[in-house]
């Protein structure tokens, strides 16, 4: 088994435990904007770019509706709901010792930069990154991340799950 050189971690919901203030966040929302979705719709689209749900949840939105009320989570998110959002545990150590053993860590996020640094408070990984992408991860992303860090396929894991679940994998 070749072990991968680099690393790329999605933060929210990977490094970062805040689908439940999301999904609080997105039914405040909908509601002030006169949208009723029920929370457990809402939890069929979480961890879904905030675009793609806004097309799923509301076909019949302009274009300007749904930047509107993406503008609206936006603000609201950063204002109410961010500073109840939690580091996973763990998420420290296993980024620490990966980079600790020489390998690559890389950083992809939609989040704005205050988010991400409120975010960096709770899991104290960005010190260890050397590269970040502003985009969800897609494969397109992990071909680019592999042409810019000039590593092969098997060389990079996508961390996309829980980081208590990759930290029992990396620290056994």
């Amino acid at each position: 088994m070749v072990f991968p050189k680099a690393f790329i971690f999605d933060v929210e919901g990977t490094l970062i435990d805040c689908a439940a203030q999301m999904i609080d966040c997105w039914e405040h929302t909908f509601t002030k904007a006169g949208h009723q979705i029920s929370r457990s719709e809402l939890q069929r689209y979480s961890g879904m770019d905030g675009e793609e749900m806004l097309r799923s949840l509301l076909p019949a939105a302009s274009t300007t509706m749904r930047q509107v009320l993406l503008e609206e989570h936006g603000r609201s998110y950063r204002r109410d709901f961010l500073d109840k959002a939690k580091g996973f545990e763990g998420a420290h150590e296993v980024v620490a010792r990966l980079h600790e053993k020489g390998h690559t860590i890389a950083i992809a996020t939609t989040c704005e930069d205050d988010e991400l640094r409120r975010y960096d408070q709770m899991m104290r990984v960005l010190q260890y990154q050397i590269f970040r992408s502003n985009f969800i991860m897609t494969p397109m992303l992990m071909v680019i991340l592999m042409e810019q860090l000039s590593i092969q396929r098997p060389q990079m894991l996508r961390a996309s799950t829980s980081s208590i679940m990759l930290n029992r994998v990396i620290m056994s």
